[in-house]
Parts: C-alpha cells; structure tokens; sequence
C-alpha cells in the first residue's frame, strides 16, 4: 500500500475507535447513574486534556518525533482502554480513563494534522485535508451506528475490547508508513523556534474556536428540540443526525473552486454561514425547515474545517504545525465543551429553541466584530 492510503485507513480507524469509545462511555455513565452529571464529567475528562496540553504544552510537541509520538499515543490508548475493563462498574475509575483517553487525544489528533505535509507533497495539500475531512465524518458516522449496534448485541466490555485492539491497528497501520520525512530525526532543538502566535492569527483561531459555541450548544440540544419544539419521532430525530453531512463529497469541488489567496476570507464565510443555519434552525417551525438546515450547517462546518487546516498547512511553518493544531483543537474544545456543559441548564430555563439561538446569536456577534477588526488591522498595516 502507497504511505497516502495507509494514513487515510489509519484515520478511518482512529476516528472509528473514537466514536465507539465515546458512545461507549455515555451510555455506561448515563445507565450506572441515572443522570446528566456523569456523562457531562465524562466530556470533561475527554476534552479538558487536549484544551491543557494545547495552551500550556503546544510547544513540546514540536520537540516529538511525530510517527513515533502517534504509535505510542495510539498504544497508550490501547492499554488505558484495557486496563479499565474489569473496573467499568466504578464511575470515578471510568472518568479517571476518560482524562487518560483525553491525555492521548491531545496528542495524536493534532499530530494527525501535523504530519499530513509529511505523508503527502505540498500540491496534494489542499486535496488531502479534503479527503481526510470526508474520511473523518464517515468514520464517525459509521463507528456510532455500529457501537449502537454492538453494544445491544455483545455489552459495555467487548466494545472497550474491540475499540482497544482498533488502536493497536492504527499504531501497526502507522509503523509501516515509511516516509524519509516521518521517520527522519526532529529539527535541531537550536533552530527549532517555538510557535508563536500574531494578533491576526490569534483572531483567526478565535474565529474557529467561538463558532463552536453556536455549534456545540445545537449538538447538545437538537434532539430534544427536534422532540419538543418540532413534535418529531425518534425515526426522524435520527435522519435530522444523518443528513447533517449529507453534502460531505461536494466539498472538495468546493474547496478546489476557492482561489489560494481567497482561503481566509471564505473560511471566515463559512464560520458566519454556519452560524447563520443554526440560527435559522432554531426559528425553523417544520420538519421540513430544520432538515434544510441541518444539511446547511453540516456543509459549512465541513468546510470550515477544512479551510482551517488548510490555512495553518499554508501559513504556518512546518516546524510548528503540531504547536499550531494543538492550539486550534484548545481553542476550539474550550468553546465547545462550554457550551455543551452549560447549555442544558439554559435551556431548562429558558426552553431549547432560546437556547440555541442565544448561543449562537453570541458567537455571531463574536465572530462579527474580530472579523472587523482583523479587516481593519489588515487595512491599517498594508
């Protein structure tokens, strides 16, 4: 196999252990307890990690070799995963695995980003983080229904055990790649600059980072605002879920069609579009309406994502690729894991439907205002 397709099976693996794990873990919490807490402590535990390391330890791993640093995070998951199968009835052994899952995932999903211009040559940029964009939501997609599906035919244990050994897969999947520019010694640590960011590209990240807070409170609340506001059946609730990336293979004509000098500004589009939809889905009255606009923002946020990749693929030195997806994935994770943490309580107060709108009204006008002031800085300074 060519080192391009072992990375992009690599990734459909990751992505696929990660969605069983994580459905895994809620419905194991949310069974044992009975309530929201523990599942909201579980998101902690995954998240938190990642939004520590990206803003405190961004700059060591520039310092990792990046294949070996991606086998040892995936086996480090592999073990934690095992170690924690006769103890899955202790709730607090469950969210202590939860922060050691989330350690390893603040590691290999921002080297996976990292490592991309090692694996495939500078032209194949754009057209990469496409492809591992569509792989990323179709191993998401695909991982969640069949954990559904096996965790009903075989229980809480064998899943851990499968979602384990699909990390031993992934690290032997990435010992075969054998790309001089992977397996070659780190930079000399003498001119190894650590990242730093400029205010411009600080508003940028802000830009990704707050669209996750419209995005993250409509993950949390659109089930029980398709059931309550819309009167939908689970059926429906559950094709609302899968229309969101309905569009997934139309982005790479998209992204094929946006000029190279044109990316920032589009992917700025796509975070106020995207916003946009969601507002419009909690004004939506009909079934109808909200379908439309789950497949809107599903697109858009598609395209973000790859767009932000791109621009840090393109902008920022090769050297600090891994600082800088690091401190994308903290930003963005600190926003999301707010909203999704908090926007419960809101809606108990003041219904979904507000909710929702009121989170992703703030993170309009948010993004509205860094976007003004990145134009005018830009301005100013040319």
């Amino acid at each position: 196999m060519t080192p391009n397709l072992l990375f992009i099976i690599g990734l459909f693996v990751s992505r696929l252990g990660d969605a069983f794990s994580m459905l895994a873990f809620l419905l194991l919490l949310g069974n044992q307890s009975q309530s929201a807490v523990w599942a909201s402590l579980y998101l902690v535990g995954r998240y938190l990690p990642s939004i520590v390391i990206g803003f405190f330890f961004k700059n060591k791993l520039n310092l990792l070799p990046k294949k070996k640093a991606l086998i040892y995070s995936y086996l480090g998951s592999a073990a934690t995963l095992l170690l924690c199968i006769p103890f899955t009835h202790n709730r607090v052994l469950m969210i202590l695995t939860a922060f050691g899952l989330g350690v390893f995932y603040g590691i290999y999903v921002p080297l996976q980003r990292a490592v991309i211009p090692d694996v495939f040559s500078k032209s194949e940029i754009r057209s990469a983080n496409t492809i591992v964009q569509t792989t990323d939501v179709i191993a998401k997609t695909i991982g969640f229904a069949l954990a559904g599906l096996l965790l009903n035919s075989y229980g809480i244990e064998k899943c851990l055990l499968l979602d384990a050994l699909s990390f031993v897969l992934i690290a032997g999947l990435f010992s075969k790649i054998k790309i001089s520019k992977i397996i070659s010694p780190d930079e000399p640590l003498s001119i190894n600059i650590p990242f730093k960011i400029s205010k411009e590209g600080l508003a940028v990240f802000i830009i990704i980072g707050v669209t996750w807070l419209g995005t993250g409170a409509m993950f949390s609340l659109e089930a029980l605002y398709a059931q309550y506001e819309l009167k939908c059946s689970s059926t429906q609730i559950g094709v609302l879920f899968a229309v969101s990336n309905a569009l997934i293979l139309f982005t790479r004509p998209i992204i094929n069609w946006i000029p190279r000098s044109s990316h920032l500004f589009f992917l700025e589009l796509s975070c106020f579009m995207e916003l946009s939809i969601i507002i419009a889905y909690s004004l939506s009255v009909t079934y109808t309406q909200a379908i439309l606009c789950s497949i809107g923002y599903g697109f858009f946020l598609n395209i973000r994502q790859i767009l932000g990749n791109i621009w840090i693929h393109e902008t920022v030195s090769k050297s600090n690729h891994s600082a800088a997806f690091s401190y994308q994935q903290a930003v963005s994770n600190l926003f999301m894991i707010t909203a999704m943490s908090t926007c419960g309580l809101v809606a108990n107060g003041i219904g979904t439907r507000y909710a929702i709108l009121t989170y992703s009204g703030v993170a309009m006008v948010m993004i509205t205002t860094l976007m003004i002031y990145r134009t005018t800085r830009r301005l100013i300074t040319t």
